[in-house]
């Protein structure tokens, strides 16, 4: 009887190209598939919250350039502000 044509040799052979095949490539594959996948993914997320802290960082600035305008348009907050800058106000007469 020859080895290579035994019953358990062809079921050996069998049992290795169905489970344990498959088994080590999906072993090896699938981690570096999902981690080019969260690669893509991570980045992708970072350039829109970059993009979104822009955005935001800009509006920022323009209310602040808008708030330090403000007290220049209102001749009543002016006028309180250099009083309250002025070294004879009513507190120091006290």
């Amino acid at each position: 009887m020859n080895f290579a044509y035994s019953f358990r040799f062809k079921l050996s052979t069998l049992y290795l190209i169905i489970i344990i095949v498959p088994t080590i490539v999906i072993t090896i594959i699938m981690p570096a598939y999902y981690k080019q996948i969260i690669i893509h993914n991570s980045m992708n997320e970072t350039n829109s919250t970059v993009a979104s802290l822009k955005i935001n960082i800009e509006s920022y600035l323009d209310d602040l350039e808008k708030l330090t305008v403000i007290p220049y348009l209102n001749d009543d907050i002016m006028n309180a502000l250099k009083q309250k800058a002025s070294p004879m106000n009513d507190y120091t007469d006290l």
